[in-house]
């Protein structure tokens, strides 16, 4: 049985952007030369295929993918990916290689299909691509509760031991480490305009633009903040390894108990850098960080997470995956006053809201860090859970109910789904406030 949710499907959303043919002239010419495209997709599709766009992004290259190979795993040789030059991780791409078909097409046939979408979402409210929404394949546990699809071999199980020892790691023996630095966006954003045709100079300010909006800047969180949350590993005899592809600093002399592979090892491995990133996530113990691209690929290898400094999707990123959690990032208004938990629902329920640069100016909202005594909170607790010692404290089951009952349907209920951490909900139980009590409130004011 389908399960619905307080999102709207992928399918629904396109099917608003519908425009009527009469009186206009522009969306007829487009469907027009789109028709050829649309014909071949169509034809397709009612042959069974699947074809879909593969991910310029690293994190919907590893999530999106890893979702629709494990949904579609009896049906692999009619699963097909057209990619343009653009590939955040070329080893990842490979492994999807070994398991259906990638096929590159140059630039301007890449333009064509995507006028050729473009047009068919107009007139028909239907995409040409095979795609499911982002909210949808986060609450399909069932999938994710499938084995990973990618597994490496004998050969590169001998290249990863190797790296493992080299940085003095063994597999089960760390916890990867992230927060979003913009020294990646910078450099991403500016790739992928290049990609697209864009001047060298242009895609600089194109990228810097990106990376200013409030709304991106409100992902980045301090990986110095981890210091405390790397003294409980070290207790628990675990280390801590930074992970990513692109940082601003190295932390290796400033962080105790840390190997940061993101701002030391990894350039210097060259290519190999990106095998590396894909064998470091699939045998670390758990993965700890932010809403970003290399949260995706713990995803993909199934690895419990403590997604932290959460924001803005607040529920729709909410890891499917056994013995995770999630601490959201609070969020101040000018008042001085927090947000409660069913008004920062309300804004992830809408996050699209968050990528127009004004809206947080305009809202006079203040995005706040997890505190580094939250994050050790969060990692003490993700420690206990994966190694089947976690017991709640009096009051928490009473705590995840009320914090449930606000998500409502934004949140389907599944015991894989991460719970919020328990510490973190004592330490805020006054923002469980439910909808009637906030709405009181803020006609008193």
């Amino acid at each position: 049985m389908e399960r619905r949710t307080l999102y709207p499907s992928y399918a629904e959303r396109m099917a608003r952007k519908r425009e009527p043919l009469r009186g206009s002239l522009g969306l007829w010419w487009a469907l027009l030369l789109a028709i050829p495209g649309i014909a071949v997709f169509r034809i397709l599709a009612a042959l069974g295929y699947e074809i879909a766009r593969y991910p310029n992004q690293f994190g919907h290259q590893c999530q999106d993918v890893e979702h629709h190979l494990r949904s579609a795993a009896g049906r692999l040789g009619k699963c097909v990916y057209i990619r343009g030059d653009a590939v955040p991780n070329r080893y990842l791409l490979k492994k999807h290689k070994e398991l259906i078909r990638v096929w590159h097409f140059p630039r301007p046939v890449l333009t064509y299909l995507e006028r050729a979408e473009r047009a068919s979402i107009r007139a028909f409210g239907k995409t040409i691509f095979y795609v499911r929404g982002f909210e949808e394949k986060i609450v399909d546990t069932p999938t994710w509760g499938l084995p990973a699809m990618i597994r490496f071999n004998e050969e590169e199980h001998r290249k990863g031991m190797a790296l493992l020892a080299g940085l003095g790691l063994a597999r089960g023996s760390y916890v990867c480490m992230h927060a979003r630095d913009p020294a990646y966006g910078l450099s991403y954003f500016s790739q992928l305009w290049l990609s697209r045709g864009i001047a060298a100079e242009a895609a600089t300010l194109r990228a810097d633009e990106t990376e200013r909006n409030l709304g991106q800047r409100s992902r980045n969180s301090d990986f110095r903040d981890y210091a405390a949350a790397l003294l409980v590993l070290e207790k628990r005899g675990l280390k801590g390894v930074r992970v990513g592809a692109k940082v601003a600093t190295d932390y290796t002399e400033v962080l105790p108990n840390l190997v940061d592979f993101a701002g030391r090892e990894r350039a210097r491995l060259g290519p190999d850098g990106e095998f590396a990133d894909l064998y470091l996530m699939a045998h670390c113990a758990f993965f700890v960080g932010t809403t970003t691209g290399v949260t995706g690929c713990a995803f993909t290898f199934s690895r419990p997470i403590a997604l932290v400094n959460h924001f803005p999707w607040m529920l729709a990123f909410i890891p499917p995956i056994e013995n995770s959690l999630h601490i959201p990032r609070l969020v101040r208004k000018k008042s001085g006053d927090i947000l409660s938990f069913a008004k920062l629902i309300d804004i992830g329920t809408n996050w699209r809201l968050t990528y127009d640069d004004t809206y947080l100016d305009r809202e006079s909202l203040e995005v706040l860090d997890n505190t580094p005594e939250e994050l050790a909170d969060a990692v003490t607790e993700m420690c206990d859970r994966v190694a089947g010692a976690f017991v709640p404290c009096d009051g928490d089951a009473d705590l995840q109910a009320r914090f449930a009952l606000l998500a409502g349907p934004a949140m389907p209920q599944d015991p894989l789904n991460a719970k919020v951490g328990c510490a973190f909900l004592r330490r805020h139980a006054e923002l469980l406030a439910d909808r009637h009590s906030v709405a009181a409130d803020a006609d008193t004011h």
